[in-house]
């Protein structure tokens, strides 16, 4: 068991391997640049207590966990930064992720992502997948604002949207050249805090 100072210096001691990151909720947590590989799970550090750590960055994190040790993880945290996902398997389960810049708060060109009960709040699209082997989205959130062009557009072989809460933009989802429009009904009170 090792201690360090950023998951930057984490991240450098695995070099390439798979491990577990435990952030301890009130560290500061930049990940700004970071390439996450195969295997290594960001956690918050005794999340049990119901105080989650948060990470971030002003630039997007980046992906690419081709590999046998399975998907690069982000686990119980909240994420303030983007991700940039180019090869292996992004893992979201249960993550706050909160992205205020120009860009895709995830792009995935040329891997995978799966989220499970996540929340993505973004200014621009909450997901853009160019070209993605499998996206796969359940029992989450995704808003963006009114003026982005869309929420989701998905451009993968492989699709799976369940039970997920789609809101803003100027279409919910586009799947190729598609777009598809949703009804979906919630409280004001919990879509208001969703885009807050």
């Amino acid at each position: 068991r090792e201690s360090f100072g950023s998951v930057r210096e984490a991240v450098d001691y695995l070099r390439g391997k798979a491990g577990r990151i435990s952030v301890v909720p009130g560290a500061p947590c930049d990940i700004a640049g970071v390439t996450f590989g195969s295997g290594v799970v960001v956690t918050t550090a005794n999340y049990g207590y119901g105080v989650r750590a948060r990470v971030g960055g002003a630039s997007c994190a980046h992906v690419a966990a081709a590999g046998a040790a399975g998907p690069a993880t982000f686990g119980g945290v909240d994420v303030e930064a983007c991700f940039n996902v180019r090869s292996g398997e992004l893992n979201l389960d249960e993550v706050n992720l909160s992205w205020r810049g120009q860009d895709s708060a995830i792009l995935v060109n040329g891997g995978s992502l799966t989220m499970r009960r996540t929340t993505v709040r973004a200014k621009d699209a909450a997901i853009y997948a160019i070209a993605g082997g499998r996206v796969w989205i359940d029992e989450s959130r995704l808003a963006t604002t009114q003026t982005g062009p869309f929420v989701i557009r998905l451009n993968a072989a492989n699709i799976n949207v369940n039970n997920a809460l789609i809101k803003g933009a100027k279409a919910g989802v586009v799947i190729g050249a598609q777009m598809m429009s949703f009804w979906l009904f919630a409280s004001s009170a919990w879509l208001t805090s969703l885009l807050d």
